[in-house]
């Protein structure tokens, strides 16, 4: 029996490269009135993880602020809804997030940061927070905790979701523009 949370924990522990070329032409979509992105994540060789991990940015159309969802996505099988997130960045001016009352927060969370229970602006919810969700086999379906995240626009919230996931990319300017 493979125990899915421990795998994560070592993807999540070493650098991972994720490639880019071809990028809108491949991995480019509109679903659902959202721009959607897709990039595999491979390991320092070039190869595919077990189980798969993904980027994928979503960008809604038609809104006049900048706002998009950055996710680290786990692949458990072959349907497009085997897809957990298990880390994601939410960035927009408008973008908040109300912490759920019934989820267990994770040891050590200062509840006197957040008074209200909620984090305003641009936020992250990172795998380490959320861990304790998952177990054995089992990914959390949500993830219920955050941190703000201080990011000026794009390339600012792409780098620090990146590092945050250990994820080194190709940062010329022609593939930093396919991104988004």
């Amino acid at each position: 029996m493979v125990d899915i949370v421990e795998i994560i924990d070592q993807h999540m522990q070493t650098r991972k490269i994720m490639v880019c070329k071809n990028f809108r032409d491949e991995n480019y979509d509109l679903v659902n009135d959202d721009y959607r992105a897709t990039i595999p994540v491979l390991d320092q060789s070039g190869n595919s993880l077990q189980p798969p991990l993904e980027v994928r940015i979503v960008c809604p159309v038609g809104i006049s602020e900048l706002k998009f969802h950055i996710s680290l996505l786990v692949i458990t099988g072959a349907k497009r809804n085997d897809r957990k997130s298990i880390c994601r960045l939410d960035f927009g001016a408008n973008e908040g997030h109300r912490f759920n009352p019934s989820a267990p927060p994770p040891e050590g969370w200062d509840w006197s940061r957040f008074p209200t229970r909620e984090i305003h602006g641009s936020h992250i919810h990172p795998w380490q927070l959320n861990r304790h969700l998952a177990s054995g086999r089992k990914l959390p379906k949500n993830l219920h905790f955050a941190e703000a995240i201080e990011a000026a626009g794009w390339d600012d919230a792409f780098d620090a979701f990146c590092e945050i996931n250990l994820i080194t990319y190709d940062r010329r300017p022609h593939c930093r523009r396919g991104l988004l």
